[in-house]
């Protein structure tokens, strides 16, 4: 399948489906998966999920035999969990709130939300507005995400390297983020919460209602060609492990300091390309 004037030709694993039921008890969710016919179509069993129900059940499954036995394995399991794709809760629900945390750069990659654009319109329809766009100064993010299919690790490695320039890569995610948020939608499942790491902080002001969507993937591009302005003076390094030890690591050395900690075990230090080096090294 084709999309965005071309840009997808590869056509993913083998999809997924959601099946969701629910009843007032396991003996009569076991009666309804025992009259279940398996060629149903899932968005027929979201339609009739009730999720304040007793019983609930959330099964994902490849294929009508792959669904069968899920269903099987999980009304015998009598709640404990019997699959990592089969989630079967009982009393009353629960859900608390729900959080949307977007990612920064480097979490890009080639052909990344290729299975969602190819299989559900909602997550294409970002990526062919976004080739719309007349003011990209050179293109459409899908050309470097979905690029023809490479036959040798040179090319692969061209193809990553086109991908992670910074004026690429931020407008990429912008509209990877917009089709993930676009299928969210389509189910309706939406955020209490918005939260962005780093570049992620304009998508989560864009889902916030700052702004729209081609005001986001403007945005995207336009910071990232000012980062990729100033990167060949300065660099960023990750470093796995933890902030004192790094901290001790570059301490009186005026030219490197640290700029992100991004966990217990992972701390990004910045500074002018050759310190970087030095400390890399």
């Amino acid at each position: 399948e084709e999309y965005a004037g071309g840009a997808v030709r590869r056509m993913p694993a083998a999809p997924t489906e959601l099946f969701l039921f629910s009843a007032e008890s396991i003996v009569d969710l076991r009666a309804r998966v025992g009259r279940l016919d398996t060629s149903d179509f899932a968005s027929r069993t979201r339609a009739e999920f009730d999720p304040s129900a007793p019983v609930r059940l959330a099964v994902v499954a490849s294929d009508p035999d792959d669904l069968e036995a899920k269903l099987a394995e999980a009304v015998t399991s009598a709640g404990n969990r019997p699959h990592p794709r089969v989630y079967l809760a009982t009393g009353p629900a629960s859900p608390g709130r729900v959080g949307f945390l977007f990612p920064g750069q480097g979490a890009q990659y080639v052909g990344m939300g290729g299975d969602l654009a190819v299989h559900l319109e909602p997550a294409r329809t970002p990526w062919d507005r976004a080739a719309g766009l007349d003011d990209l100064d050179g293109g459409a993010p899908h050309r470097l995400v979905f690029p023809p299919p490479a036959f040798t690790d040179a090319e692969r490695a061209e193809q990553q390297a086109a991908l992670t320039a910074t004026e690429w890569a931020q407008p990429a995610l912008a509209v990877h983020s917009l089709a993930l948020l676009a299928v969210l939608d389509s189910v309706g499942l939406a955020a209490d919460c918005l939260a962005g790491h780093s570049f992620g902080e304009l998508v989560a002001l864009h889902a916030a209602g700052a702004y729209d969507a081609d005001t986001l993937v403007r945005l995207a591009r336009r910071r990232g060609e000012l980062m990729a302005g100033e990167s060949a003076r300065g660099a960023m390094l990750a470093v796995a492990s933890d902030r004192a030890s790094v901290a001790s690591a570059i301490a009186g050395r005026p030219d490197v300091w640290l700029a992100n900690h991004n966990g217990s075990r992972q701390v990004v230090v910045a500074g002018t390309a050759e310190a970087v080096e030095t400390v890399a090294g």
